[in-house]
């Protein structure tokens, strides 16, 4: 009985260390989340951190940057005064060129009347060409024609000839 009785408690024993082991991996790996956690919030604080210090740091060039705004604002200001000068010298000048504008508007039909005119001609040139071309062409085939039919003639000749100097 003993030995059965030593083999419960090792069972019992064994029981109760798999209990314990799993309980210490489950507390293990509860630590390790938690650990986890922490390294990823901290570097979340981290992060923010930097973040922060860089929106400072732009903070500071933003208002720097505000700074040279305002004054070119303000030299903006008084250049306006100049130009609202020199825009009523432009208007008085607009006038003048609508004026010009206006005759070279005419001269500009005038222009365009004249080119279709000329591309009307162009137009007539180039078909006589094509015609004159055409034409060329046909007399070109009429004379290969004729050409052709001389040196059959000639040939024709050249062969009674043979036979009335043959036939003597």
């Amino acid at each position: 009985m003993s030995t059965d009785r030593l083999a419960e408690l090792q069972a019992e024993l064994k029981s109760v260390l798999d209990e314990r082991v799993a309980e210490l991996k489950r507390v293990v790996a509860d630590t390790e989340e938690s650990t986890r956690h922490i390294i990823a919030a901290e570097l979340e604080i981290d992060r923010s951190r930097r973040f922060r210090e860089s929106l400072d740091e732009e903070l500071g060039r933003v208002s720097q940057d505000v700074k040279a705004l305002r004054a070119r604002t303000e030299d903006l200001k008084s250049r306006q005064g100049e130009r609202l000068t020199e825009r009523d010298s432009l208007r008085d000048g607009v006038s003048e060129l609508e004026v010009e504008l206006d005759a070279l508007n005419i001269e500009v039909d005038q222009l365009r009347q004249t080119r279709t005119r000329r591309s009307a001609d162009l137009e007539s040139v180039r078909a006589e060409i094509d015609e004159l071309r055409r034409q060329d062409e046909a007399l070109e085939r009429e004379i290969e024609r004729h050409e052709k039919l001389r040196s059959e003639l000639l040939d024709a000749l050249q062969q009674k000839a043979q036979k009335l100097n043959l036939n003597k």
